[in-house]
């Protein structure tokens, strides 16, 4: 049973792509092409485009902003990502 539960997740599964930007909480979001925000927070697996290729990361807050850990990469404005 656990593989259909499994399955079915991985099908609701959304895939969002765009730009990171700021959200109006001040938190930094995914903004997609239809202009939707889906904020990112400490701890979530993004992966970031970096020199043309993606990098699966986590998110953490250093104490001043947040940055992609795996890569050491600060987030900034306009940087494209994936979730």
């Amino acid at each position: 049973w656990w593989r259909k539960s499994f399955a079915w997740r991985r099908i609701i599964r959304r895939e969002f792509v765009g730009t990171l930007e700021r959200s109006e909480t001040g938190r930094w979001a995914i903004k997609t092409e239809k202009g939707r925000l889906v904020e990112i927070t400490s701890g979530e697996v993004i992966e970031i485009e970096v020199a043309g290729y993606w990098i699966r990361s986590r998110i953490e807050h250093d104490g001043r902003d947040y940055i992609a850990m795996v890569s050491g990469v600060r987030l900034y404005r306009g940087m494209k990502a994936r979730q």
